[in-house]
């Protein structure tokens, strides 16, 4: 996080896998998504999903084909 923001107490308590995965949002909707002008409530290329019993996968796109995208984030990888 930005000195700044970790100096005014702002997301002191989120969790790296939790920061990993709004980059990636934040970066797949910059890629993927042409109208970000009208804010991020308004996306129609990038999409979570989530079922009942708690599965879900972290983002759908929709271009011109289904793509599903997990975000991970581990220190070590095996």
């Amino acid at each position: 996080l930005p000195v700044a923001a970790e100096q005014d107490g702002i997301a002191k308590n989120i969790e790296e896998p939790a920061v990993v995965e709004a980059v990636t949002a934040f970066e797949l909707a910059r890629k993927y998504e042409i109208n970000l002008w009208e804010g991020l409530n308004q996306l129609r290329k990038v999409y979570l999903w989530s079922d009942s019993r708690g599965g879900e996968i972290d983002f759908i796109i929709l271009n011109g084909q289904k793509t599903a995208v997990e975000v991970k984030c581990h220190n070590t990888i095996t």
